[in-house]
């Protein structure tokens, strides 16, 4: 989930020669806006104090290691899956990285989860995402 998620999926884009596949759950896809989302739950004297550290002097541009706006580079298969009510990691996240992959005409599997949030609450969810999860692996990354 969000950075590790973010991880997978920026490791496959920016390094795919070191790579089968990748999966995310609940991944980062834009940190700009996820920067500003968060931002509603800091003091302002805390948002600009955060601000500063992320955008301040030696700062560069978020876009580029943001798998949103890399996603055209995508040439391994990638698994992404998110839940509609996560409140961390906002749903929008991910329907950015589809709109944009669509854009660019790269595809890669989705898995949404209408009711599940940054975890998962029900065991029928948690039991869909590694079934998913294991077919995707199975496919895209055998054994050797």
């Amino acid at each position: 989930s969000s950075y590790g998620g973010y991880a997978a999926m920026w490791s496959v884009l920016r390094n795919p020669e070191r790579y089968r596949c990748a999966a995310s759950f609940a991944g980062v896809t834009d940190w700009k806006k996820l920067l500003k989302y968060d931002a509603k739950f800091f003091s302002r004297k805390g948002a600009k104090k955060w601000n500063t550290r992320i955008t301040g002097e030696g700062a560069f541009d978020l876009d580029t290691v943001a798998p949103a706006h890399t996603i055209a580079r995508l040439k391994r298969p990638l698994l992404v899956a998110h839940g509609k009510r996560d409140t961390n990691v906002p749903f929008s996240q991910f329907k950015l990285l589809a709109a944009q992959a669509g854009r660019s005409g790269v595809t890669f599997e989705q898995m949404v989860f209408d009711e599940t949030g940054h975890g998962f609450d029900k065991p029928e969810d948690e039991a869909r995402w590694l079934s998913g999860l294991e077919d995707f692996l199975r496919k895209h990354n055998p054994p050797d």
